[in-house]
């Protein structure tokens, strides 16, 4: 396998991981106290902000279509992965700071996820650029609604 195709893989895989490992971790302390009502209220929140991450980067790819680096197709603006990588990153920022292994590690595959866009020619800089800020928009957003 060469290097594109690992970074690609591996980022494909990372877009479900990390807000899986991200949300869980809001949600988990409430469960394991047995504050159900609260944990419910928080899952639904997270699937709510995760929701509107996935289908507001379809809807921008519809409103404005932009033809990917390699031709394939014209969903490039904005990237996706990415966005989500940001989001996950932003909330373990103000959760866990800057210094916790939560934070390197969401900071460290929300890189993988970029180069596995960038290398095989997925997006290009503007559309990463793009995903990273409505990505990290939407982390600020989770982080004021699951306080």
């Amino acid at each position: 396998m060469n290097i594109t195709k690992f970074f690609q893989n591996s980022g494909d895989v990372l877009q479900f991981i990390l807000p899986t490992v991200v949300g869980l971790q809001d949600v988990a302390s409430d469960f394991k106290e047995q504050n159900y009502q609260s944990g419910t209220e928080k899952t639904l929140k997270v699937v709510t902000l995760i929701g509107v991450q996935r289908y507001g980067c379809k809807l921008i790819k519809w409103m404005f279509p932009k033809i990917r680096p390699d031709g394939s197709d014209y969903e490039s603006f904005p990237s996706g992965h990415f966005m989500i990588g940001m989001q996950c990153t932003v909330r373990s920022f103000y959760r866990d700071g800057p210094n916790s292994l939560t934070f390197l590690l969401t900071v460290l595959g929300t890189g993988v996820i970029g180069l596995g866009r960038y290398l095989p020619m997925k997006h290009d800089v503007v559309d990463l650029t793009a995903g990273g800020l409505l990505g990290s928009l939407l982390g600020g957003a989770w982080n004021g609604w699951i306080r």
